[in-house]
């Protein structure tokens, strides 16, 4: 039959779901985001006009798991089952950028999209129609996503579009803010943790040449950028959806080899004076230290 459920009651959002038989016998609506506690109302109708399609039995689950204590940075190695919820929760004591990194072993959709969905939910709902703080989403079966979480307890929850149980591994890990660099100061060094990226910032004038060294001890990518207008050192958006990287980046880093990114500030309306951003970004769970320095000829 072709069906609806929908969840009401408790500032509860994004409760719908549709089956579309024959090939929607099966589907989650989730997960769904409760904003206070009050008693739901859970209606079950058909929805189809045939009389073919217009009977039958609906068999529904509503799960609420206790989410799970965790740390920022910690690895959750785990194995989700198809239509269940799983879910962590961080007490996070920083307001900031944080960045969600996963991976599962399984296959896209036709387009290409990931099969599982990682979601934080904030301390209360920004907003009706409440979906999250961050969320992630994309290509491919590894994601990582970037979004501002607040002080509070903040929750994890996984959820697999797949019709078996799917491994999964996942890190919620904060993102320190930009390091000033001056042009022609010692090197700055550090250690990227697994899923971290690191930033600096300079002033740059128009017209002027910069070279950035750059060696690390892992496999990764560096880019140089303007600070966009809103302010956010993290936005990274590579060519061709923006022409604010500069020097050709992104450039791949490999482990021990030094790069070196040599640019000059371009006088068009992307770029011009102002401060620009250089990323540090391992792959994936890479780690190791590394060594940069910024000079002007």
């Amino acid at each position: 039959m072709r069906a609806a459920a929908q969840i009401d009651g408790g500032s509860i959002y994004n409760g719908a779901v549709d089956l579309l038989p024959p090939n929607g016998t099966s589907k989650s609506t989730g997960p769904v985001y409760v904003q206070t506690s009050a008693a739901a109302v859970l209606s079950i109708l058909s929805d189809s006009t045939k009389p073919s399609e217009a009977t039958g039995t609906v068999t529904v689950d509503v799960q609420s798991p206790t989410p799970l204590p965790a740390t920022l940075g910690t690895l959750l190695s785990v194995s989700v089952a198809p239509s269940t919820l799983m879910d962590w929760r961080y007490d996070i004591a920083t307001a900031g950028k944080h960045l969600l990194c996963y991976a599962y072993t399984g296959p896209t959709d036709s387009t290409g999209s990931t099969q599982v969905v990682g979601t934080v939910w904030g301390p209360a709902a920004r907003f009706s129609n409440y979906s999250g703080d961050l969320i992630g989403g994309g290509q491919g079966t590894a994601i990582e996503v970037i979004a501002d979480l607040r002080v509070g307890a903040n929750t994890l929850t996984l959820t697999s579009r797949l019709a078996a149980p799917t491994p999964v591994a996942a890190r919620l890990v904060p993102l320190a803010a930009p390091t000033a660099l001056a042009v022609g100061a010692s090197d700055a060094s550090g250690i990227v943790t697994p899923c971290e990226r690191r930033y600096y910032s300079f002033a740059a004038v128009v017209g002027q040449a910069y070279t950035v060294r750059v060696t690390a001890g892992f496999t990764g990518s560096i880019r140089v950028r303007k600070l966009p207008p809103n302010g956010d050192p993290t936005l990274q958006t590579d060519p061709p959806f923006s022409t604010n990287n500069v020097g050709g980046t992104p450039l791949g880093l490999a482990a021990g080899v030094e790069r070196v990114v040599a640019f000059t500030i371009p006088s068009d309306s992307a770029h011009g004076s102002g401060t620009y951003v250089i990323e540090v970004d391992a792959d994936g769970d890479a780690t190791g230290s590394y060594s940069l320095t910024l000079s002007s000829p």
